[in-house]
């Protein structure tokens, strides 16, 4: 193998080797945007539900209150 030959080869490795971490770059930020739009999602819901649990709370406290108010009348 002469010397440009090997220089031939390496350009074509380094080349190759650039191009395969493009690659991987690109995939790497693609996963990166799908976790934070997960996570963006879950806390939404994690919010959501926690509202909604306040919501039967307060349901289920005037229920009672209302329930003994009712039954102290009879």
């Amino acid at each position: 193998m002469t010397s440009e030959e090997v220089e031939a080869l390496k350009r074509e490795m380094h080349t190759e080797l650039h191009r395969h971490a493009t690659t991987l770059r690109d995939l790497l930020l693609l996963i990166f945007n799908r976790v934070e739009a997960v996570k963006k999602g879950y806390e939404k819901l994690d919010s959501n539900e926690k509202v909604l649990q306040k919501y039967l709370e307060d349901l289920t406290s005037i229920y009672q209150t209302t329930a003994l108010d009712s039954h102290e009348k009879h």
